[in-house]
Formats: structure tokens, C-alpha cells, sequence
């Protein structure tokens, strides 16, 4: 009898795991469709972000080096392209 209800408690508890991992607080586009084509940086780019979120910054701009071009990151009213 015992192992009876081990058996019920634990095949709920996996049937009940699947839904609660499927909630996701990040949101997901409506649809996704893939065209041809590229994107090209320009020779420079320019990260405009406020005082606040400078290190952020500079951890997109450690990832973003990979291209091999010159980024550079500003603050207050300069034009920048990101």
C-alpha cells in the first residue's frame, strides 16, 4: 500500500514539473521569419549610454570586438549609433 501511494505522489510530481518549467519571464517575439542578407557595421562605432550603465557598456564592447573594429563609448548628448 505504501509503495501504491509513493508510486501516485511521485508520477504527479513529474507530470506537474514539465508545466512550471515552461513559464518564461523573458518574452518571446509572435513570429520569427528569417530573411536573406546582412548586417555591416560601420568603420566606427559609437555606444551612447548614460553614466549609470557604463559597465554594461564596456562588457558589449569587450563582446563586440571580436569584429576587429574600433568602438568607443560616450556619454551625454554625442551622437553615437547604439
Amino acid at each position: 500500500m505504501l509503495a501504491r501511494i509513493i508510486f501516485i505522489i511521485t508520477f504527479f510530481v513529474v507530470i506537474a514539473l514539465p508545466s512550471v518549467s515552461q513559464i518564461s519571464i523573458i518574452p518571446e517575439p509572435v513570429s520569427l521569419k528569417q530573411k536573406e542578407g546582412v548586417y555591416t557595421f560601420k568603420d566606427k562605432i559609437t555606444i551612447n549610454v548614460p553614466e549609470s550603465l557604463r559597465g554594461i557598456a564596456g562588457w558589449l564592447k569587450e563582446k563586440l570586438a571580436v569584429t576587429g573594429l574600433p568602438f568607443s563609448i560616450v556619454g551625454g548628448t554625442e551622437k553615437a549609433d547604439m
